[in-house]
């Protein structure tokens, strides 16, 4: 399959899943019902469509997000939450509301909450990957230790935050996400972290490729690997703080799509797979938060469903990346 199919068939998904999402909640509506007024516009444009335009933002820029630490570290089994960005993301937001006891307004929360998240998410993808020094497995069971531990640290620290500030969201939001409550305005940001980040990742894809294949060659071209993977991290670590700190963690998406694009296109490098996952993204999390918000009859965090969606997605490429190492 050609890239240029893989993102008209995502764009085609989009509509009738947008439905779907639109439909599904704890109130289920019949697609009539959704352009009827009245007391429905309030539940459809007041609280499914911000949430609808914030799961496909989000699909799109985590699935991006994996698609360029997968190519830039030559490791199959990347994305922001294996490597712990998340969680260390997660850590961050919900410091934030420590300064809102201290005394700091509610109000405006975001200018200091996304930062926390970001200066958390950079430390935890800094550790993962100086434990890991390349390893394909090493940085994944690091990944998985270093987001046992901001986990840990989240759960101690809402346990008693909440009893000071009970309008803070509850665990699961944190640690496995729900795609709820967003407005406009933070729809709004979202958009510019995907659009810039997408962007700059569709434009990049070359350069990408060429550190893909050895830092030897990177150099010879006038790139500097070391530093490009850095500026590449803090892109995405800031682009996951502003997620997490909207709809809590969503895993496993930016591990998913990217190897569902390559697949599809069988091709590997990034000058075809970082536009396809930034299409693809979209409506794969759209369908997931559609699950996930009332089509099996009641609600669970978005993780569990993309966690049961992406496991034979992870088993494929372990096997591959075996296969590699064994050569």
């Amino acid at each position: 399959m050609r890239t240029r199919t893989l993102i008209s068939l995502s764009l085609i998904s989009l509509p009738p899943l947008l439905i779907l999402f639109l439909s599904t909640g704890a109130v289920l509506l019949a697609p009539d019902k959704l352009f009827a007024g009245g007391p429905y516009s309030v539940i459809v444009y007041g609280i499914r469509l911000p949430a609808a335009i914030a799961a496909a933002l989000i699909g799109s820029t985590l699935a991006v997000s994996g698609a360029v630490m997968q190519t830039l570290y030559r490791n199959p089994l990347l994305d922001p939450y294996i490597t712990g960005t998340a969680s260390g993301a997660a850590f961050g937001a919900l410091l934030a509301y420590v300064l809102v006891i201290a005394g700091l307004s509610p109000a405006y929360m975001l200018l200091y909450q996304v930062p926390l998240a970001f200066l958390l998410a950079m430390a935890a993808s800094v550790a993962t990957l100086a434990v890991g020094r390349g390893n394909v497995y090493a940085t994944v069971i690091g990944g998985v230790a270093v987001s046992y531990i901001f986990s840990a640290a989240t759960t101690i620290g809402l346990s008693y935050l909440s009893s000071r500030l009970p309008q803070i969201p509850p665990l699961a939001f944190w640690l496995f996400g729900y795609i709820d409550y967003v407005s406009y305005k933070a729809d709004a940001l979202l958009a510019i972290a995907a659009t810039g980040l997408i962007a700059a990742a569709v434009r990049e894809a070359r350069r990408m490729d060429l550190v893909a294949i050895s830092d030897e060659l990177a150099h010879v071209r006038r790139i500097r690997p070391d530093r490009y993977r850095l500026l590449w991290i803090s892109a995405i670590s800031l682009s996951t703080a502003l997620i997490v700190s909207q709809v809590g963690v969503v895993g496993f998406l930016g591990l998913m799509v990217p190897h569902m694009a390559r697949m599809a296109l069988r091709n590997g490098s990034a000058t075809a797979v970082v536009p396809a996952s930034a299409a693809l993204g979209a409506p794969v999390l759209l369908a997931s938060d559609a699950l996930a918000r009332g089509l099996l009859g009641f609600s669970i965090p978005v993780t569990a469903i993309t966690s049961v969606l992406s496991a034979p997605v992870i088993i494929l490429a372990l096997a591959h990346a075996g296969k590699r190492l064994d050569r």
